[in-house]
This record gives structure tokens, C-alpha cells and sequence, in this order.
């Protein structure tokens, strides 16, 4: 079993993050995933240095209804993983 150590965490309800940080996390980031709860739930992922997608699509899909980034949000290494799935947080951080 791996151990994760949490290097940073922030509360989102102390210290909100804007769409202009939101923005600025997911550009220092190689891959972003953004993890919609449609009626078809969707893992959408984003090569950010290869094929970006446009910063007002990005801020849409990465903050709610508050203008705020989503919770909950993981960053592990390069890849930023904005929403929660299950099957996403296994790949991202092993079984």
C-alpha cells in the first residue's frame, strides 16, 4: 500500500481561489482533468502543453456556480485533478 503524504492543504471555504488562480494552477500544471457530475459523468482531461484549451472554457469547467475553483482539487506532481472520482484518484494515486 502507498503511503501519500499531504504536502499542502487549503481550505476552500477559508480561502476561496478565484478564476484567476484557478487559471494560473492549471497553466503550472502538465495535465489538468476536470471531473464533470453530468447525467453521463465525464473525466476530461487537458494536455496543457501540447493542446490547451481556452482559459474562459478551463475557468468554466474548473470553478462552480460561486466563481471559485471546485472542490475537491488535487494536484500530484504535474497533473492537477479538479472534481472528484474515484477511478481518477486510483490512477492518480495508486490502489
Amino acid at each position: 500500500m502507498h503511503e501519500t503524504r499531504i504536502r499542502e492543504h487549503t481550505d476552500a471555504k477559508k480561502v476561496p481561489i478565484g478564476g484567476a488562480k484557478a487559471l494560473a494552477l492549471a497553466k503550472s500544471a502538465s495535465k489538468v482533468i476536470v471531473i464533470t457530475m453530468t447525467a453521463a459523468r465525464h473525466d476530461i482531461p487537458f494536455d496543457m502543453k501540447n493542446d490547451p484549451p481556452k482559459n474562459d472554457s478551463l475557468i468554466r469547467l474548473m470553478t462552480g456556480r460561486s466563481g471559485n475553483l471546485r472542490a475537491p482539487t488535487l494536484r500530484k506532481g504535474k497533473t492537477l485533478v479538479v472534481g472528484f472520482s474515484e477511478k481518477a484518484y486510483e490512477e492518480i494515486l495508486g490502489k
